[in-house]
């Protein structure tokens, strides 16, 4: 299972449960003031963890909404139990014992709450710009109320933990500062959860943002191909985003096209797996499957006009997709009518995309698969859901048409940053002196209209592995999540700074209220004999009086 945020928050909450199972009747000397300092540790860690994800979502782009109703009241009843916490050690025996098995759950959880934290923080670079379009979403209230509600439910594990530790103390004065933290942490999780309903759970979906070095060709096992078919396409979005914004490795047209290729391949696999399967599912949902296999043909027919109109097309930066060119000897070289080509990489984007397509192949004709050889037999039915359910099997599927909707509308800003790179040799009547002709205006507006009729191909072949995902009753709460930041972000760069000029004039103006402030001496106004219709007509206090221009 990919490491996502609410995986590591749920093995946090398991810990803390397995720490509180895992307490002795009858505690060693010294053993509940060492659990009790072990305690205080994760409460500190947890106390803070609100503050510095309010920091984090301040400094986040796009309009930010920060929940301080929330985040007061859980600041408020946290101080409170710290307190307690702290006077219960201080009131505890001198002496310290061996913590046991708890405190291991106890580091255990603490690790798992620092690892929410920075899988959050992968998601911006090193300068604190954003490398993914996922980073946005913490401005947002719904993200918000998703982590608050999220540290409360370990705030009740950990005020269960306490509670637990009360009963066993012997000392009074350490039970009862005990008890008053707990009933501190249930009112802070009580009104934490009340103004915390309306959360965005598909949030939790968030997964670590890859980085763009390529790893290892996969094992083959069912599992860790879909992990991997996940982790390919967060990097090539991550790949996407960086280059449309600038601020990024460009991909070239190569790059695009090999790009636009593997995806049409990619796309043919995933229809041909869900005919394989249809075979032995239901005659309902096999009818669906042939319906959603024949939307990701339409889909694979539309990247693979995007190849095909890329076929004359170069990028003199990196001409590893070219046409036939003409046989050269020697003799060309040394008068220079000819050069050799320069050996380019491709982008790691390309190799993700390629990559993704070559584990669903996998997962049809099995390990050994690949895409120069014919193709095998595929492996049986039975095998290929011997480990995972076709609902599941379907909604990790669904990320490389998502993926496909991602590259799409990010195509006209990557070509836009290599327009004056590509050439052609079609489209003009060719020069006795040159056969390459730079891209005209009406090739590069066909390129853009094969992108787009490709991005609407790739929305409906989403929306048709989402719906046969949900037929089977498995939620997809990672496509809905892409789909809010598709709504929320749109690629390309972001808009230019304001020059330094208009900073400081936007900055020395004077702050003026959006709307009229009501008055607030009614009682002076009907002394002066003012009814309430002329006195919506005064001017407010904040208003300047009106000035007559001058020569």
């Amino acid at each position: 299972m990919p490491a996502t945020l609410s995986s590591a928050f749920d093995a946090s909450v398991e810990a803390l449960r397995a720490a509180t199972r895992s307490l002795p009747a009858f505690p060693e000397p010294g053993q509940a003031r060492t659990l009790l300092f072990q305690a205080q540790e994760f409460f500190a860690g947890l106390r803070a963890y609100p503050d510095v994800f309010a920091r984090d979502a301040a400094k986040a782009p796009g309009p930010g909404s920060l929940m301080s109703r929330p985040l007061a009241d859980i600041r408020t009843y946290f101080a409170v139990a710290d307190r307690h916490v702290a006077e219960a050690l201080a009131r505890s025996s001198v002496n310290s014992g061996p913590a046991g098995e708890p405190a291991i759950h106890l580091q255990v959880a603490a690790t798992h709450l620092g690892a929410s934290r920075d899988l959050m923080r992968t998601h911006r670079g090193p300068d604190g710009d954003p490398v993914t379009p996922y980073l946005y979403l913490l401005a947002s209230g719904g993200a918000q109320r998703y982590v608050f509600f999220r540290v409360t439910d370990l705030a009740w594990e950990l005020g269960s933990f306490i509670e637990r530790l009360a009963d066993i103390s012997y000392i009074s004065g350490v039970s009862g500062n005990l008890r008053l933290a707990h009933q501190a942490l249930h009112r802070s999780v009580v009104l934490g959860r009340e103004a915390n309903k309306e959360r965005l759970v598909e949030f939790g979906e968030l997964s670590v943002a890859p980085a763009l070095a390529v790893g290892p060709t996969p094992q083959p096992d069912l599992p860790s191909a879909l992990d991997r078919i996940g982790e390919e396409c967060d990097r090539v979005i991550r790949a996407v985003f960086q280059a449309s914004r600038r601020t990024g490795t460009p991909l070239s047209g190569s790059d695009l096209r090999q790009i636009g290729r593997s995806l049409a391949h990619g796309h043919l696999l995933i229809g041909r797996l869900l005919l394989h399967l249809a075979g032995d599912q239901p005659p309902e949902l096999a009818d669906r499957l042939r319906r959603t296999a024949g939307g990701l043909r339409e889909v694979a027919q539309g990247w693979q006009l995007v190849t095909d109109a890329l076929r004359s097309v170069v990028d003199l930066t990196d001409p590893r997709e070219h046409p036939a060119l003409p046989r050269f000897s020697d003799i060309h070289i040394r008068t220079g009518q000819v050069a050799l080509m320069p050996r380019t990489q491709p982008h790691p984007a390309t190799i993700s995309v390629h990559t993704a397509s070559l584990c669903v192949g996998q997962l049809l004709y099995g390990p050994r698969w690949d895409p120069t050889m014919p193709p095998p037999q595929p492996r049986l039915s039975a095998d290929i859901l011997n480990t995972v359910r076709i609902g599941p099997l379907l909604r990790d599927l669904h990320r490389l048409p998502a993926l496909g909707q991602h590259f799409a509308q990010a195509a006209p800003y990557l070509l836009d940053e290599i327009k004056h790179n590509l050439v052609t040799h079609s489209g003009r009547r060719p020069s006795p002196r040159t056969r390459w002709f730079a891209l005209s205006a009406d090739r590069l507006d066909h390129l853009l209209d094969v992108f787009h009729a490709a991005a609407d191909n790739a929305k409906r072949g989403a929306q048709l592995m989402a719906g046969a995902a949900m037929a089977v009753g498995a939620d997809t709460p990672r496509a809905r999540l892409d789909a809010l930041v598709r709504h929320m972000v749109a690629p390309g760069p972001p808009p230019p700074p304001l020059p330094a000029s208009r900073a400081f004039a936007k900055a020395q103006e004077r702050w003026m209220p959006a709307h009229r402030m009501p008055v607030a001496r009614r009682g002076l106004v009907r002394n002066q004999g003012l009814t309430d219709q002329h006195s919506e007509r005064l001017p407010g206090a904040h208003t300047p009086p009106p000035r007559r221009p001058t020569l």
